[in-house]
């Protein structure tokens, strides 16, 4: 399988802590970057769907979903990147964590793969959102 795998990197920004993800690797002002969280496909594959971004303000922050149609609030912005809705049973995938600020004042979010289990003060798990390929070197 000829896999088109495009890097998912992780932004930050503080005041209130919030992440946003993005294959851009210049993703904008008062975004840090943390790195590439996982890779995913740039375009619709075989088994994949779309994971649309989100965006919210006050303060800007992003949610990322399999779901066209969220709604409460959030802008649609169309497709992020291409992921697996159900872990694959012919490739190796990770599967990916939701996590939400404990507050939820704004409603912020982060996206972590499966195997880290402390998201940090503040933070817990919601939701499994999809699959895609790791970052981490198999050890």
């Amino acid at each position: 399988m000829g896999l088109q795998l495009i890097p998912v990197y992780k932004y930050y920004s503080q005041d209130p802590w919030r992440f946003a993800y993005s294959t851009d690797p210049n993703f904008g002002n008062g975004w840090m970057r943390a790195g590439v969280s996982f890779f995913a496909f740039g375009k619709n594959q075989a088994g994949t769907v779309p994971v649309y971004r989100y965006a919210a303000t006050n303060p800007q922050r992003y949610l990322y979903s399999t779901n066209p149609n969220v709604g409460q609030g959030w802008k649609n912005e169309g497709v992020a990147f291409h992921a697996f809705k159900e872990a694959s049973s012919t490739i190796a995938t990770i599967p990916v964590q939701q996590v939400r600020a404990k507050d939820q004042n704004p409603w912020r979010y982060q996206y972590v793969p499966k195997y880290f289990n402390n998201f940090g003060d503040g933070w817990e798990f919601d939701l499994l959102a999809f699959h895609v390929f790791d970052a981490q070197p198999a050890a």
